[in-house]
Parts: structure tokens; sequence; C-alpha cells
């Protein structure tokens, strides 16, 4: 993901659109999500049986 951030830029750059930013950027928020819901999943597990 860390080189994605860098090519987005180039394209955003060479395409003078912000799509590329946009894509980078859902990518980004989608990883965030996942993460954070196996986060509270596990959470509540541990809750749930006393950990």
């Amino acid at each position: 993901m860390i080189s994605t951030v860098p090519r987005a830029a180039v394209a955003v750059t060479t395409l003078n659109s912000g799509w590329p930013d946009l894509v980078v950027a859902v990518g980004m928020a989608g990883l965030f999500l996942s993460s954070s819901v196996q986060i509270l999943r596990r959470a509540g597990h541990e809750i749930a049986h006393g950990h």
C-alpha cells in the first residue's frame, strides 16, 4: 500500500484528475474498516468469555 500512494500522485499529475487519489483513499478506508471490525469482534469475544 505504501508504494500505491506515490503512484497515485504521479497518476493525478499525469491525468490531471483526482480519481487516482479517490481510488487509493477508498482502498485505505476499506482496509481501516476491515481491521476495525476484526478488532471489535475479538474484543467482544474476549469480553464474552472473560479473557
